[in-house]
């Protein structure tokens, strides 16, 4: 698992433009509170119409705030995630999601009663993401933050420094 210092994330990922222009860029995972801290869809692939797939395992997808067992799992069972954008949307942009976990080449597709995720562009601001999760009656939202645009550019310099001056000293770690 490679050490990436924070201030080098420009560098370690890959910014193509082959994903649609909302979603390209590197996301700021801070505010979830878990292991995960940043995240792309630089490498994500098209399955079929308005479907992709974000594998944690290829490099400049994901990257977590420390190594341990949790992420070495994650990589044992290639661990994804399935974005089904809303195709009733005729414009295309790819401005709402529903998330679904593959592990390999299994899906598994909870019922929504059980649990429930989402992503959706905040209609307000498009360097904003908004992700709501649900497990039974346990409901959260949180906002990931655009802090490098397609063009490798600082999207947002508050959370970009922010994320920079918390992680100085430990870095970030990728599970490849």
């Amino acid at each position: 698992m490679p050490n990436i210092k924070p201030n080098k994330i420009k560098e370690f990922y890959k910014i193509p433009n082959n994903v649609p222009e909302k979603l390209s860029g590197v996301w700021s995972l801070a505010e979830i509170q878990n292991m995960s801290i940043l995240m792309s869809f630089s490498n994500s692939e098209y399955i079929k119409n308005k479907e992709i797939l974000v594998d944690l395992s290829k490099k400049n997808s994901w990257l977590f705030k420390n190594q341990s067992i949790g992420t070495r799992i994650l990589n044992l069972f290639r661990y994804k995630y399935l974005f089904v954008f809303d195709k009733n949307v005729k414009d295309n942009e790819f401005t709402k999601a529903q998330i679904y976990i593959k592990l390999g080449c299994i899906p598994l597709y909870f019922p929504k009663w059980l649990t429930n995720w989402t992503l959706e562009i905040d209609p307000n601001d498009s360097n904003k993401l908004i992700r709501k999760t649900s497990i039974f009656w346990f409901k959260n939202t949180y906002i990931l933050h655009k802090i490098i645009d397609k063009d490798g550019n600082i999207a947002n310099e508050e959370k970009y420094n922010e994320l920079v001056n918390t992680y100085k000293d430990t870095g970030f770690h990728s599970i490849n």
